[in-house]
């Protein structure tokens, strides 16, 4: 029924030494004290579906749809599991049984598809400016018709008037003397809701002297799909994102978004069963770059102006745990005068975004921000810096419900902000 387990799987069901170092840093762990909410207890299930001891059941469906998919754990781990490999996998044969409407809907019908993607966004940002969502909910009319979309509609983005493509040219050259050449990869949520930080983020590649090509054909890079369970589109959207960036000749594939960056780093164990397409994957993979690493490695230093303002830094779990980014970001930040970058308790622990799980599990997800916030309103900040769509889209909300003087940024627009003209 379903395909045999990984090879990458396989090894971390091996590594696996049950020692519950993991424990103390798993959010759904440390929310419920439960053995099978933990990454140890996770990845024995695995294990025992694996070997037929069990059955995929609604218990471990809840249990492998709670995890947030932080990989705090893979940080902790001594023996260093691959948590990851088990938590897609599973989730994998776990759709396959017990299929989400609501998950295949956007997985499926909406995110492979940057032209339905753009065209709702369209319809909800002039739903927003009209004031018709703000009287529906007002009259307590979304309540009544969809009590689910009212239950997320706080959680709404405000979403960009223009996309990335009528800021951003699809070749633009540097600002300075020639260092070479990158792709930039658009992403999904990054091009609708925050098409000013993609403008930003080619401005820094072409002052840091790079020529920056953003590819037509390019689509879904795949992550929201793996990570949830869909690896047949993941690899299909991994195909096309590989072949978009393949037809020109380029350096780095650049990415500002934690969770795209992630999942495009690990394309060669994705595709390592397909003989077509798993060198062409590892070589893409070698390429794949954050911003914040590609700026660090270039030794980028602006110059900037000074900016007298209270910050800290808020780690995206893809970022820190995924990929091992953290001080990069405030490498980088750290060259801007005037800059204060305060300590943030707890900077690495998930702010309940999670990709799409704050609006699979909005309530699981309050109680992770919560916990967020009071670190926040303990910092004495004036911003929150993050490089990740889904933790700026959860702080925001969160911070504007709870009516704190803060705003929420990511990198790559400060550092643009600094720059001197």
């Amino acid at each position: 029924m379903y395909p045999p387990i990984s090879s990458a799987a396989e090894e971390a069901f091996r590594r696996c030494i049950r020692c519950g170092m993991c424990l103390p840093s798993c959010p759904t762990y440390v929310d419920t004290q439960a053995e099978v909410h933990s990454p140890r207890g996770r990845i024995q299930l695995f294990g025992a579906l694996e070997r037929g001891e069990l059955e995929v059941s609604p218990l471990i469906a809840e249990s492998f749809a709670y995890c947030l998919g932080c990989y705090a754990c893979q940080t902790a781990c001594p023996a260093g599991v691959p948590y990851r490999h088990i938590l897609e996998e599973a989730r994998d044969r776990i759709e396959k049984r017990y299929p989400n409407r609501l998950k295949r809907l956007l997985l499926r019908g909406l995110f492979p598809y940057p032209g339905r993607l753009r065209a709702l966004a369209r319809l909800l940002y002039w739903i927003d400016r009209s004031g018709l969502r703000r009287w529906a909910v007002r009259t307590g009319l979304l309540r009544s018709l969809a009590p689910g979309l009212a239950r997320l509609e706080p959680q709404m983005p405000s979403l960009s008037r223009r996309f990335s493509r009528r800021l951003i040219e699809i070749r633009e050259t540097p600002s300075g003397p020639s260092r070479g050449r990158v792709g930039f990869l658009l992403g999904c949520v990054m091009d609708v809701a925050f098409a000013e930080t993609n403008r930003a983020s080619v401005d820094l590649l072409r002052r840091a002297g790079f020529s920056v090509w953003t590819p037509e054909r390019q689509t879904c890079c795949g992550a929201l799909h793996g990570h949830n369970g869909d690896r047949q589109t993941a690899q299909r959207l991994a195909r096309r994102t590989i072949e978009a960036f393949s037809a020109e000749p380029i350096q780095a594939v650049i990415t500002n978004a934690a969770g795209c960056g992630a999942f495009m780093k690990h394309y060669a164990e994705l595709l390592s069963d397909d003989p077509r397409w798993a060198e062409r994957a590892r070589e893409f993979q070698s390429r794949v770059r954050d911003l914040s690493q590609w700026l660090l490695e270039c030794d980028f230093s602006g110059p900037f102006r000074p900016l007298p303002v209270r910050a800290t830094y808020h780690d995206a779990c893809h970022h820190v745990h995924a990929q091992g980014i953290a001080h990069q970001p405030r490498a980088l930040l750290g060259r801007i005068p005037d800059l204060q970058l305060l300590p943030l308790e707890e900077a690495t622990w998930c702010c309940g975004s999670a990709g799409i799980y704050s609006a699979l599990r909005p309530e699981d997800a309050e109680r992770f921000l919560e916990r967020k916030l009071a670190h926040i309103r303990r910092s004495g900040a004036q911003w929150v810096i993050t490089g990740n769509p889904g933790c700026i889209l959860q702080l925001r909300y969160g911070i504007r419900r709870a009516g704190l003087a803060v705003e929420v940024y990511h990198y790559a627009d400060v550092l643009r902000w600094a720059l001197v003209p």
